[in-house]
């Protein structure tokens, strides 16, 4: 009787610690999802970009001027510019429409075809505070996919996710892929929103 109770307590206690193992290691692999960090959208005019406001935004200002016009496109009431920075580089910055302030993304992002042909190296939406980039940023090791939390009015690294190299860009290991939102009369093109 005492070991049938044994036992009984046992295969209980192995039980608990694989569910609660298999439930913890899952939600601790679950990639961020931009509905995850929702942002309040405003809807009144984009400011002229404050030039003033970041020591680099007087150095792009053509690019956050033209990127301004095309409307709020990030964060609920920011504007996500992009540009190339070199062979498969890209850089870019944010622009708060209600008061023009200029910040630059956490860093460049640059060798995302390594991970896949189907990548888009930046990926955001308009009611969504959630980045992620997805190469070596600034160039650095390992390749991965970066996700911000913007919620703060700054670039908060969330989670690192490292890829394994995928040139063919399929298979159930490699990266999903998300197109970014440009605004009404803009398309995705060479990792920008460009006017259609």
């Amino acid at each position: 009787m005492m070991t049938v109770r044994f036992l009984s307590i046992v295969f209980t206690s192995f039980l608990f610690a694989f569910v609660w193992t298999a439930s913890s290691s899952g939600s601790a692999h679950a990639e961020p999802r931009f509905e995850d960090y929702p942002a309040s959208t405003y809807s009144g005019r984009v400011r002229t970009p404050d030039l003033g406001s970041h020591p680099d935004a007087r150095t792009y200002r053509t690019r956050l001027r033209n990127a301004a016009k095309g409307g709020i496109n990030f964060s609920g009431d920011h504007v996500l510019a992009t540009w190339g920075c070199g062979g498969q580089c890209l850089m870019g910055a944010v622009i708060n429409a209600r008061s023009g302030h200029v910040q630059f993304l956490p860093g460049t992002i640059c060798c995302w075809l390594e991970a896949g042909e189907n990548i888009n190296p930046v990926d955001f939406e308009r009611g969504s505070d959630l980045l992620i980039l997805t190469g070596l940023l600034d160039e650095e090791e390992p390749m991965a996919r970066h996700y911000y939390d913007f919620s703060g009015r700054e670039f908060r690294l969330i989670k690192k996710h490292v890829l394994t190299s995928n040139p063919a860009g399929s298979g159930s290991d490699g990266p999903q892929t998300v197109a970014p939102s440009c605004p009404d009369g803009y398309v995705f093109q060479d990792g920008q929103c460009v006017r259609n």
